[in-house]
């Protein structure tokens, strides 16, 4: 069956190529031919089954033009509903292009940002090419990325070769459901200008940003004890691929900004960071937020919490900020090193028994109720703790985590509907973990807490996560 389609699809790119190279000759025929071939490898058949070899023609030139001129360093996006007459083919959905030089999270941030804002997406073509330019940016040639690094048979044909400089440039072909107004479409390019830019730069403040983390590591006291160990070895955790760094920025506790953030270090940024007035908390009560910031401070060398503004970049939710203090000579803290990323599926399938920082927040906690680590209790408010919310583990204080810990451990003995809230510091957000009998479970069920707990913190579901295991209680973990 595989076969047939390979066959299948084989055969209507070559009527596609056929169509298209009507009217060209030479050497502009024969490059269509080849980036045709090159932007159809990995479709699938289906995706293409529906369109006619005249409207695919009409698309793979619409789209070789647009490839036509760009100057590397910035990419080119478009969003249009394709007409024959304009584009030279037809289609009932709404079309995004971009060109940009091929780096990561591309394919994934566009989908992401299109996916949050509830467009669907029909069909995805992403080739990736190698292309040569002049200084002006318009294209001279195409070719399989494969053949760059193939010798050429010949000394004339090497030396012809040395001459261009072949680069890799990513190709982002999506219909989406069609768009009806121009300014919905203004919008969505908006947006994906905003996306590739946003990409570009944490991939070129990647490698600085981890720079900048194993120089913070060096400057860590040697002799600062356990605690200060134990943050040596969460960073570098943070560094074995368990964190994704999009941004990087440091902040001085003396004086403080408008916004009671604390004063940007000026050139400090990298990243998404790199411009001052990219925010990472927003807040109501912005005076209030230095004073809580260096309480926070104050008592923890490291700190993790939540930022208002969702990832740009490979996901859209909420980023993740890693704080670590700056002490004067005295042991005062006069400023921040902040990292803002997002943890990666590693961090989160991984046994918090084996992470620095909460592997001894575990223990803690344990050891503050007395129970034997071997006692049954004992191994139930472990299985808890290891089970519990990971984003809430790593911002929860021990005294709350210990109070929560327990709760659920009892609910055990009796099984009913609990709650469980923690109000984020900063005043953002309530974090509610609700607990009821799973065979009671289901999206009634769940919609109806939301009400309530939307109505009681007179607020809004920002999301929410549904846990069900092999446990008796189901669990919805809301933030409000």
């Amino acid at each position: 069956m595989a076969k047939k389609l390979e066959n299948t699809t084989g055969l209507l790119i070559e009527q596609t190529v056929k169509q298209a190279r009507l009217g060209l000759k030479g050497s502009a025929g024969e490059r269509f031919e080849l980036f045709a071939q090159l932007y159809f490898t990995g479709v699938v058949h289906e995706d293409i089954a529906t369109q006619t070899p005249q409207d695919l023609a009409g698309q793979t030139r619409s789209i070789l033009g647009f490839l036509g001129k760009r100057k590397p360093g910035r990419a080119l996006v478009r969003v249009f509903n394709p007409e024959y007459a304009r584009d030279g083919w037809n289609g009932n959905h709404t079309v995004i292009e971009i060109i940009n030089d091929d780096m990561p999270f591309l394919v994934d941030s566009v989908r992401a940002a299109l996916n949050f804002r509830g467009y669907g997406i029909n069909l995805v073509i992403h080739p990736i090419i190698a292309v040569t330019r002049d200084k002006a940016g318009t294209l001279k040639s195409v070719k399989a990325l494969s053949d760059t690094g193939n010798k050429a048979k010949s000394k004339a044909k090497s030396k012809a070769k040395s001459k261009e400089s072949f680069r890799a440039e990513s190709i982002i072909h999506m219909e989406i459901d069609r768009q009806a107004t121009a300014s919905e479409i203004a919008e969505i390019k908006r947006a994906l200008n905003t996306v590739t830019d946003d990409v570009r730069s944490a991939v070129k403040g990647w490698m600085p940003m981890r720079n900048k983390l194993a120089e913070i590591i060096d400057g860590l006291p040697a002799k600062g004890g356990a605690g200060v160990e134990e943050v040596r070895e969460f960073l570098k955790w943070l560094d074995d691929d368990h964190f994704t760094f999009l941004g990087y920025r440091r902040y001085d506790f003396t004086t403080a900004d408008a916004k009671g953030e604390g004063a940007i270090v000026r050139n400090s940024g990298l990243g998404i960071l790199s411009k001052p007035s990219t925010r990472v908390f927003t807040l109501d009560n912005s005076a209030g937020f230095g004073k809580v910031r260096r309480q926070l401070a104050a008592s923890e060398l490291v700190t993790i919490a939540k930022a208002n503004r969702r990832s740009t970049v490979h996901r859209s939710v909420h980023m993740d900020t890693i704080g670590i203090n700056i002490m004067d000579a005295r042991g005062k803290t006069v400023g921040e090193h902040r990292f803002i990323g997002l943890f990666t599926s590693h961090a989160y399938s991984l046994s918090p028994r084996f992470i620095p920082l909460l592997r001894r927040k575990i223990e803690r906690v344990i050891a503050k109720t007395g129970l034997k680590p071997s006692s049954h209790d004992g191994k139930a408010l472990l299985h808890t703790l290891e089970t519990y919310p990971r984003d809430e583990l790593f911002q929860i204080s021990e005294g709350d985590l210990l109070e929560s810990g327990l709760g659920i451990l009892h609910l055990q003995e009796r099984q009913r509907t609990a709650l469980f809230t923690r109000k984020d510091p900063f005043g953002r957000f309530v974090s509610c973990l609700v607990y009821t009998p799973k065979e009671e479970f289901g999206t009634p069920l769940r919609e109806q807490f939301e009400t309530i707990l939307c109505a009681a913190f007179n607020g809004t579901v920002s999301t929410f996560y549904t846990h069900i295991g092999d446990e008796p209680l189901a669990r919805v973990h809301f933030i409000i």
